[in-house]
């Protein structure tokens, strides 16, 4: 998979004006590498590989994105390589003897190495608040069409990576906790978020909605923290990076290209936080897609051939959000089910959204309406038979899922996937209520815009840390040798006695 996205975006890059003599060695670099850590079964030498690919993925954004958006990936790379080592040093830490991901004993994979390699997979995927584009200010700051496949395989690797994780727990995945957090822990966590809020108030000099929206969400996450699971809080972060790629893709269509790639992780994480093979499966699907009609974009072919290629994709999406949506009802936890069929009929959509805005000025012959909706469901029931299925099995070894979906199944999820499309093409019954949401979608990415928030963490951290060191160089200079002789009589009379 990570080597049909390198291939995409060496494609696109071929077709580049002002492209780096560099990048495509860098893009092939890119696949090589993602292989590399693929076939590693070892959680410490899996970092080598991850660390090369982030140092890669931002060396060839320096050539295709702006800074802005290059900076912030970068970031995001090096916080995530830092969670995933000490998500390795938790598991040390709880009897581990060896870092073989087939030799972990469960008991060793405790929930905060766990959520540690989530926040490791999110900064490396792009799932919300972690996304490395921004749409607010005076311009788009997003990694655009090729840098958004770019990022893909190493988005890719660290989620079979968290997933291979998740497989050495030997623990549904739906019963995952969170670390417990101790009821004074909590109260603090509260008490910060209302000064925040305040400080927020204060500055802002009147009633800003965007502080106390945050605030309040922050505090219904703390009051819901002994509740919550490992997968509830990976399909929240799903289901608001869908509704912040929607707004942004309706308010600007020209940026659509630039988010859709990151989609496709969304709904491998969908699939991963509900357990379900056939979810898996739906996210291979969508997976693939997208990888097909970024290659297709890329290639230059006559018109009825590229609607062709477009409408398969577009189903394979389909099929695979519809594989999503029922393998998350088929999850036992009623609330990862909700949320996980919530976030497919969403991503689902979307795309719909999205095929009724592109093609709603072309006329299309109805001879070619027949050609493409026939192409889209047999090429549907062959990626079904050649990929899904084998994987679904192999998944469900990996995460000791017992459902199985029936053949009767799939081929009706790929019959619904092209009546979908094809619905959306020619009736197009939702594209009045999706230019209306385009029109009003602008206050929806100021809200969801997660660059503000992430600058202030930073900005409160700098000037911590900054009156910390005032603190500490005042009590050095004034208070460092006093303190030094009380320790050093301190330990003579300790040891002494």
């Amino acid at each position: 998979m990570c080597i049909a996205y390198a291939g995409a975006a060496l494609a696109t890059s071929a077709r580049a004006d002002d492209r780096h003599p560099a990048l495509p060695a860098v893009i092939l670099a890119l696949g090589l590498v993602s292989v590399a850590l693929a076939v590693t079964d070892d959680l410490i030498a899996a970092t080598v590989p991850l660390g090369v690919l982030a140092s890669l993925s931002v060396l060839a954004l320096l050539a295709v994105a702006p800074a802005a958006a290059t900076a912030r990936a970068a970031a995001f790379m090096a916080i995530g390589l830092q969670a995933w080592i000490l998500a390795a040093l938790l598991i040390s830490r709880h009897g581990s003897a060896s870092f073989q991901l087939g030799a972990i004993p469960p008991s060793a994979v405790v929930p905060e190495a766990i959520l540690a390699a989530t926040i490791g997979g999110l900064l490396f995927a792009g799932l919300y608040p972690f996304v490395a584009w921004s749409f607010e200010g005076k311009g788009a700051s997003d990694p655009g069409p090729l840098g958004g496949l770019l990022l893909m395989p190493i988005g890719i690797g660290s989620s079979v990576l968290l997933l291979r994780l998740l497989g050495a727990s030997r623990t549904e995945v739906t019963r995952l906790p969170l670390p417990e957090l101790p009821l004074e822990l909590r109260l603090a966590l509260t008490v910060l978020v209302l000064v925040g809020v305040a400080v927020a108030l204060v500055r802002g000099g009147g009633l800003p909605r965007r502080p106390i929206a945050i605030g309040l969400a922050l505090l219904a996450l703390i009051a819901a923290e002994p509740v919550m699971r490992w997968s509830h809080l990976v399909l929240l972060a799903a289901i608001l990076t869908v509704l912040y790629a929607a707004a942004v893709s309706l308010a600007l269509p020209d940026h659509w290209e630039a988010v859709r790639s990151d989609l496709a992780l969304v709904a491998l994480w969908i699939a991963i936080a509900t357990g379900s093979s056939l979810a898996i499966a739906g996210a291979t699907f969508i997976l693939i897609a997208r990888a097909t009609s970024a290659l297709a974009g890329a290639a230059w072919m006559v018109p009825h051939r590229e609607y062709v290629a477009l409408v398969v994709a577009s189903t394979l999406v389909a099929a695979g959000c519809a594989a999503l949506a029922v393998g998350a009802l088929g999850v036992p936890d009623a609330t990862v089910a909700a949320l996980g069929a919530l976030a497919a009929v969403l991503l689902l959509a979307l795309e719909l959204a999205q095929v009724a805005r592109r093609f709603r000025v072309a006329e299309v012959p109805p001879d070619l309406d027949v050609t493409s909706a026939l192409a889209a469901f047999l090429a549907t029931l062959l990626a079904a038979a050649v990929l899904a299925v084998p994987l679904a099995a192999v998944v469900r070894d990996q995460l000791a899922d017992e459902a199985s979906a029936s053949p009767l199944v799939v081929v009706g999820i790929a019959v619904a996937g092209t009546l979908l499309v094809v619905l959306a093409r020619t009736v197009r019954p939702i594209l009045p209520y999706v230019e209306l949401a385009a029109g009003r979608s602008r206050p929806a990415i100021s809200a969801l815009d997660p660059v503000p928030l992430g600058v202030g963490t930073f900005r409160a951290i700098e000037i911590g840390a900054g009156r910390a060191s005032v603190v500490f160089a005042l009590f050095e200079q004034r208070a460092g040798v006093w303190l030094a002789t009380l320790l050093i009589v301190g330990l003579l009379v300790w040891s002494t006695r």
